[in-house]
């Protein structure tokens, strides 16, 4: 890959990081503030596999693992917001 992507993608999680900074400054409720930054912080992270750890260029298996690893860590995540707000 280019060297120009990479550094496209370095301003994209620059830029997400700031929004998340941002975020916390806002007079929003509790539940957009962490869902904004619970969807930025999944942003990242696939941005993150795609292209720093090179998973576009993987299998179709390796990448169906992979998305079975993420559904699960979302749906573990969404649980454990969901008990918090109880």
């Amino acid at each position: 890959m280019k060297v120009n992507v990479y550094i496209g993608i370095w301003a994209v999680l620059m830029l997400a990081t700031v929004v998340e900074l941002a975020i916390l400054r806002l007079p929003m409720t509790l539940s957009l503030v962490v869902s904004g930054i619970i969807g930025l912080a999944f942003l990242k992270a696939v941005l993150i596999a795609l292209f720093y750890q090179h998973l576009l260029m993987e299998t179709r298996w390796i990448k169906l693992l992979y998305a079975v690893a993420v559904l699960i860590a979302v749906g573990l995540i969404v649980g454990m917001v969901t008990s918090i707000a109880r």
